[in-house]
């Protein structure tokens, strides 16, 4: 699965884990609306039980200055503040979350692959080592360039890894 540094058959976590104890869903979602105040709150910030637990947890743009991450808080007793990706500023603009259903997803190496079989393509393979699907057991967390990309970040038990889905 493809990772923010490279790809790997094995990944390891993509995010940094910190613990903040004084979190707060609305202080939160307010503050991640003053980013972008004429965006609709549904791609600033998104719900979803992101760590199988059954309890919804929080991500959500941190309002931080020029660089903004995202991150996902966790429900649990330390409310651990996983970091997925950072952005700046400028950035920002051609960005929203959503989240995204347990299931399978078809990933954009297996778009490419399919895309070559349908075609009956004999040329070099696609140069990825992503699967052409991954199957998600928890809810995962959609970062939508627009009218570009989409990568996915779900949760392994240890942490969120990221594949994209479409570049």
């Amino acid at each position: 699965m493809g990772l923010l540094a490279g790809c790997s058959p094995e990944p390891p976590p993509v995010d940094q884990t910190q613990t903040h104890a004084s979190g707060n869903h609305d202080r939160d979602m307010r503050a991640a609306l003053t980013i972008r105040p004429e965006v609709p709150a549904s791609l600033l910030f998104v719900d979803g039980d992101f760590d199988g637990d059954g309890t919804d947890d929080s991500a959500f743009f941190r309002n931080t200055g020029p660089e903004t991450p995202l991150v996902v808080r966790l429900s649990n007793n330390d409310r651990a503040e996983h970091l997925i990706k950072s952005l700046s500023r400028p950035q920002l603009s051609n960005y929203g979350i959503s989240r995204q259903p347990p299931g399978e997803h078809l990933t954009w190496c297996g778009k490419q692959r399919q895309a070559r079989r349908n075609r009956n393509d004999i040329s070099p393979a696609v140069n990825c080592s992503d699967p052409d699907t991954i199957e998600v057991t928890t809810d995962a967390l959609l970062l939508t360039r627009f009218e570009t990309s989409a990568e996915l970040f779900y949760w392994t038990g240890a942490g969120f890894v990221s594949v994209f889905l479409s570049d």
